[in-house]
């Protein structure tokens, strides 16, 4: 028995040997790979202007002069809408100059306060997402005259029943029901104490 234990030890060296050359091969190998794809990315992610292709060099025109200057993730911002550009049939791209002529002529802080929620809204979960586009289509599908009557309930809740709406993103879940002259009343007797 003590000769089989000395043969597994003299045997399983020369495995081991064998098992731990191969491991540091593919280990190696690997590293080089992940180097290459690496330096691969980094290389695209860090081109100059002359290796963009001339599609793009033509889309991404007023750059010219400043791209190596410009930060990297820019750099990459810029050739990817320049990328989802050219997949955009004419129909989209009609509609994303007239949102960007739009975007254009908003003053510095409404666009400044839309930044702002589209960041507050990239931080929700996402079935906090899912509920708050839910929230919007529903209120899209309302009529006008639903709609002017949802915001007149909204005005008339106490600014306790405002935050529950706002913290909940759910108006369904939150009663607005109040009578509107007792809600108005509320917040005024508050504000003369």
């Amino acid at each position: 028995m003590h000769r089989m234990n000395e043969r597994k030890t003299t045997v399983r060296p020369d495995k081991a040997r064998t098992h731990r050359s191969w491991s540091v091969r593919a280990a190696a190998a690997a590293a080089v790979v992940a180097l290459a794809l690496g330096a691969a990315t980094t290389s695209q992610a860090q081109s100059s202007w002359d290796e963009i292709d001339p599609q793009r060099q033509q889309m991404l025109k007023r750059f010219e002069d400043r791209w190596d200057t410009l930060p990297e993730e820019q750099r990459q911002r810029l050739l990817r809408g320049a990328d989802r550009w050219q997949s955009m049939d004419a129909n989209q791209r009609q509609q994303a100059k007239r949102r960007f002529e739009q975007w254009q002529q908003l003053s510095p802080e409404r666009r400044e306060r839309i930044r702002s929620q589209y960041q507050r809204f990239r931080n929700l979960t996402p079935e906090q997402q899912r509920q708050l586009r839910n929230n919007y289509q529903r209120y899209k599908s309302m009529t006008p005259e639903q709609r002017s009557r949802l915001r007149e309930r909204f005005r008339n809740l106490t600014p306790e029943q405002r935050k529950r709406v706002l913290m909940n993103r759910d108006p369904a879940k939150v009663r607005m029901n109040r009578d509107p002259a007792n809600a108005r009343q509320a917040p005024r007797q508050r504000r003369n104490r």
